[in-house]
């Protein structure tokens, strides 16, 4: 295959384990560095004040995830959320030149469980190489989070990307992946309103 992501595999990803030995009270921990990742997810939480704060996978390039996952609480515990933007992320690398590019996938949002939207990713108007690229994103608002009801709930989001590649010669090469998962804590407020707890990204990764 001429694709390469990250690390010049071939088609079939290669997962590499690196395993540090740690002499400390809570005893060994497994650093696992998943090289050549197509897709990333992330999420950006925007309040009522007009901050932000963002969470984004595709930030730890080596992918060193410990124990369970990446868990980030949200410093802004005390601001009122306005919306939240979740989106996924593509990484591409290949030798030669492309003459056409046809991308598949979805972008699921996940409550409680439930799902409640999916997009279908489409076609860009063009195709990055060797940088992360946003490929699709959804905007979730105050009003359709309060729907949910008062008290706690799970946002969860996953992504699944695929992308064939046809070259100027005639071949083709084509890569899929999942993203990471994603879950946002969020809590509806008795009086109205969104408040912000953390966000979990998971360290489980699958190529195909």
């Amino acid at each position: 295959g001429r694709l390469m992501r990250d690390l010049k595999r071939d088609k079939t990803a290669i997962a590499i384990i690196i395993v540090f030995m740690v002499v400390a009270a809570l005893g060994i921990y497994i650093y696992n560095v998943t090289a050549a990742r197509l897709a990333g997810i992330g999420i950006t939480i925007h309040y009522k004040d007009g901050s932000s704060y963002t969470v984004d996978s595709t930030a730890y390039p080596l992918r060193l995830m410990i124990g369970p996952g990446l868990k980030v609480k949200d410093p802004n515990l005390d601001k009122e959320v306005d919306y939240v933007e979740v989106y996924l992320k593509y990484k591409l690398d290949w030798e030669g030149e492309v003459k056409d590019y046809e991308f598949s996938g979805y972008l699921a949002i996940i409550v409680d469980g439930e799902e409640e939207k999916r997009v279908e990713v489409s076609n860009p108007d063009s195709i990055a190489k060797g940088f992360w690229k946003e490929i699709v994103k959804v905007k979730l608002d105050d009003d359709w989070l309060e729907g949910f009801g008062e008290g706690e709930h799970t946002l969860h989001g996953e992504g699944y990307l695929k992308v064939k590649l046809t070259f100027t010669d005639g071949s083709t090469d084509t890569a899929e992946g999942e993203s990471e998962d994603l879950d946002w804590k969020f809590k509806v407020e008795s009086g109205g309103g969104i408040t912000s707890f953390n966000v979990k990204v998971s360290k489980s990764v699958e190529f195909k």
